[in-house]
């Protein structure tokens, strides 16, 4: 719900976790049980400039209406005469390309249990008329599953060592290929996380039956957008596009178009001016390749 007063009544500061242009984000205790933490973004009224206020308002009204474990979910917002405040979720893990930057690319298994909650949530959306319209790894926030507690969503295992199901889907995509000591922690941790969508900004809400209405609006970053969206006549597909452009990116560490300039990005996109000659991808399978093929 949305409250018309100061949600430090309510919360208590714990630590700055970012901030932006838009403010910052801040790890808060609530204050009737300090067991519970989260976070809170909190824009200051100026940085809401006319026309702006009214995307925040409907990216709450969106969020609000959300219900799925891997997309960020929000509890309430305040309102003062300062700022604009919104609670939601604590991820511990950050986001998901600060793990690639450390990593460099991810082993084919890792993606395939990331895509996996990635597809659900975006299944989810499109199943609620709802277009995100900027998935992105900045945009994907990775949450210590243990943390939670319950049942996961996803059905992958997170214990690589231990789980046998796994062992086998493993020895049945890559053979005998040996996996180190090293990736094998690395592929153990990346499987202890949950997935969370966040960032509905550019979300849009779309009509199913009726096919020939396209949406318009120049949305998303760059190197993420479909054809459609750069010639601003589109349909929630273009969150398959950014999926597509996403598995990639996680798969090889590079985009599939990138250039020197935008319209350089836009010109590749538009042609669909991509390969896979990176090495990363002598190890991945066929069948990981036509997915990307079919979500480009």
């Amino acid at each position: 719900m949305q409250r018309h007063q100061s949600p430090w009544q309510f919360y208590e500061e714990l630590e700055e976790l970012g901030s932006g242009f838009y403010g910052v984000v801040k790890k808060v205790r609530l204050i009737k049980n300090p067991e519970i933490i989260r976070a809170m973004k909190i824009i200051p009224e100026e940085n809401i400039l006319q026309g702006e206020g009214a995307s925040l308002i409907d990216e709450i009204e969106i969020l609000k209406n959300l219900e799925h474990p891997n997309i960020m979910k929000v509890y309430e917002s305040f309102v003062d005469n300062h700022n604009y405040y919104i609670v939601s979720e604590l991820c511990d893990q950050g986001h998901l390309l600060s793990k690639l930057e450390k990593i460099g690319k991810m082993d084919q298994i890792v993606v395939k249990f990331l895509m996996d909650q990635i597809f659900n949530a975006v299944a989810y959306l499109h199943s609620k008329n709802i277009m995100h319209g900027d998935l992105k790894l900045e945009n994907v926030l990775l949450y210590t599953a243990s943390k939670r507690g319950g049942k996961r969503f996803t059905l992958i295992n997170q214990d690589f060592n231990k789980d046998e199901s796994l062992t086998e889907d493993i020895n049945k995509n890559f053979g005998n290929r040996k996996f180190s000591s090293k990736s094998k922690n690395y592929i153990t941790d990346m499987m202890n996380y949950e997935v969370k969508l966040i960032d509905f900004g550019c979300s849009k809400y779309f009509v199913k039956k009726n096919k020939k209405r396209k949406l318009s609006g120049i949305i998303g970053t760059s190197i993420y957008c479909s054809p459609e969206v750069i010639d601003n006549l589109y349909d929630e597909r273009c969150d398959e596009w950014s999926c597509g452009v996403l598995m990639y990116i996680l798969l090889c560490g590079e985009p599939p178009f990138y250039g020197d300039s935008e319209e350089e990005i836009f010109e590749k996109v538009k042609k669909c001016d991509y390969s896979f000659s990176n090495p990363a991808f002598k190890k991945v399978s066929k069948n990981c390749k036509d997915l990307i093929r079919k979500l480009l």
